[in-house]
């Protein structure tokens, strides 16, 4: 009875848990990384859901160690990540779906995430 208490607790903590917020700070590139430019993103991690800037939730897959992955695919978009829980490495990949010939419309961003708050 203890342990069924003790599940309860953590599951309702774990729902009733503030977003964490993270700072990336990277490179984001179309096709080729010698072409990355220097940019910042945000990451809102809210339970199971994960928002890029404000674009549509990404669902966390699993884990693998410290390897958080998570991901999205609509008729239009895909876009698949992983966080490092450690070090804060981020690899972030977003691409529209059916490309058009001719068309890039792919997105890579790689970088460091830090725990940040909002200011109001």
């Amino acid at each position: 009875m203890k342990t069924f208490a003790l599940f309860l607790c953590l599951i309702a903590t774990t729902a009733d848990a503030a977003p964490l917020y993270l700072k990336c700070e990277g490179k984001e590139y179309r096709d080729d990384p010698s072409d990355a430019k220097p940019v910042t993103i945000s990451i809102k991690i809210d339970g199971t859901n994960v928002w890029v800037e404000d674009g549509l939730p990404s669902v966390h897959y699993g884990d693998d160690g410290d390897i958080w992955t998570f991901g999205n695919e609509t008729t239009t978009t895909e876009t698949h990540g992983s966080l490092n829980r450690i070090s804060g490495h981020v690899k972030i990949s977003f691409a529209a779906i059916p490309k058009k010939v001719g068309q890039s419309l792919d997105w890579n961003f790689e970088g460091v995430c830090h725990k940040t708050e909002k200011l109001f």
